[in-house]
């Protein structure tokens, strides 16, 4: 609730800020509208280059106000927008909309204040793989999978916590935050990465990514050219050899790394 809060405030007093001083100053606008489509178009770009995104925001917190930028934005737009009208019934109706859209926005992040319980209480089986009990949980399932093969074992209602789940799914950094809390400090460094088909196949790595083209999660565990791939769509665990994971991998990937050049401890 304190986050939700925090967010709604701070957006209102962005708003605010933004609407006295367009009306006090002519310049303002001159200044805050170019740097406000500087930033849509910058989170434009972050949205289709998660490994530039994180290499700017790599702390796992970002999760939390990721969606949310766009909303902040637009407050301060409407702000500057209805500072510039003359006539003070189209100044309050255009900061109606901006307080509906945040209104949007909170209600869209409400899971920031009343927590969504998802997925239930199985775990990995002794082949480390795990089968999604929703529609909607392949990235905890993933995860859970690829936390398997390091010796960590958390089941998927608990890793769809930490991953922020919702009933519409998770978003990459959202499992990048659940893993990174799982591990809880221990040797593995997790980052999000454009790894390659051919990088991938060259070391032996635990990462979750998605199918091609399908945003379906996937963990993938490589050795020797090849990698054993968990799918919690399916029954059991797969290989696949070098051909089938150049066509059917893509990255970004969250990538699982032993700390200080140490081998990733695969199980």
């Amino acid at each position: 609730m304190l986050l939700l809060t925090s967010i709604a405030v701070t957006s209102l007093l962005a708003g605010a800020g933004a609407y006295v001083w367009s009306r006090r100053s002519a310049m303002a606008a001159n200044v805050l509208v170019p740097l406000l489509l500087a930033l849509v178009c910058g989170k434009a770009v972050l949205d289709a280059k998660p490994a530039w995104e994180w290499t700017l925001f790599p702390w796992p917190g970002y999760a939390f106000v990721q969606g949310f930028a766009l909303y902040g934005i637009a407050v301060v737009f409407f702000g500057v927008a209805a500072a510039r009208l003359p006539v003070r019934w189209n100044r309050l109706v255009v900061l109606a909309l901006g307080v509906a859209v945040l209104g949007h926005g909170l209600h869209r992040h409400a899971w920031l204040a009343w927590p969504e319980v998802h997925g239930d209480g199985r775990v990995p089986g002794v082949d480390h793989h795990l089968v999604q009990s929703t529609h909607y949980t392949c990235g905890p399932a993933a995860c859970a999978a690829a936390l398997s093969h390091l010796g960590i074992v958390v089941s998927e209602r608990d890793m769809a916590a930490m991953c922020l789940t919702r009933s519409s799914g998770s978003r990459l950094f959202d499992l990048y935050r659940g893993l990174v809390v799982a591990l809880d400090g221990r040797a593995i460094d997790v980052s999000i990465e454009d790894l390659p088909a051919e990088a991938l196949l060259a070391s032996d790595l635990v990462v979750v990514a998605a199918n091609a083209g399908f945003g379906h999660a996937l963990c993938l565990v490589t050795a020797n050219g090849a990698a054993t791939v968990h799918d919690p769509l399916q029954p059991d665990a797969q290989r696949w050899d070098g051909a089938e994971v150049r066509r059917e991998y893509r990255g970004p990937a969250i990538v699982l790394r032993g700390r200080d050049g140490v081998a990733t401890p695969v199980r």
